[in-house]
């Protein structure tokens, strides 16, 4: 499958490609369960993280997609059963060779499920404003808009049937609370009390 570069987005040529996991059935009871987070880089995925952290989950966020392969083999390894990833849109790695990690990681025994963090760009201004943090891309030498407009084009690449989630207008206890129903699809007797 053909996965665009930044240099495609930006440029507008864009196909359709497995930047994220298909849809998988249910988990087999000896499948090491993976939740990776991504979206839109300020859309809240530290705080769905922690979410998912609390509710006993081995989480990592930020993790760079080099070495996503050894650090899932390690902690399967150690017998870790749930885990969850938060990885960045704004990796060109991420971007190039995701579909080759997702069928890798399926054939090592790991059932993966994607949730992902969208956001309104006005949302994301203000967040990037009030906190006077540079968005990821702003290395490309983007600007915070052009940089946020860059992303959301690349969000129209995933698959259809990946869930999204929009915090725009949600607190941070909301949006927790909004990745609940994903964790409890796979595990229905899990409550999270807050």
């Amino acid at each position: 499958l053909f996965a665009p570069t930044w240099n495609d987005i930006r440029n507008g040529k864009m196909t359709s490609t497995l930047l994220l996991p298909p849809m998988q059935p249910s988990p087999t009871p000896s499948a090491t369960e993976l939740i990776v987070l991504c979206g839109l880089s300020g859309a809240g995925k530290t705080v769905a993280i922690r979410a998912l952290e609390d509710a006993g989950y081995y989480c990592i966020d930020h993790l760079p997609t080099a070495v996503l392969l050894p650090t899932l083999a390690v902690l399967q390894s150690q017998g870790v059963a749930r885990i969850a990833i938060g990885l960045e849109m704004s990796d060109p790695e991420f971007v190039r060779s995701a579909q080759c990690h997702w069928d890798d990681l399926v054939t090592q025994g790991f059932s993966i499920r994607a949730v992902v963090l969208t956001c309104r760009a006005d949302v994301l201004m203000r967040r990037y404003h009030e906190t006077r943090r540079p968005h990821p891309l702003s290395k490309m030498g983007l600007s915070t808009e052009s940089a946020i407009a860059m992303e959301t084009r690349a969000l129209r690449t995933l698959p259809r049937g990946i869930p999204l989630v929009d915090p725009s207008d949600m607190t941070a206890l909301i949006l927790t609370n909004s990745i609940q129903p994903h964790i409890e699809d796979s595990h229905p007797d899990l409550t999270i009390v807050r």
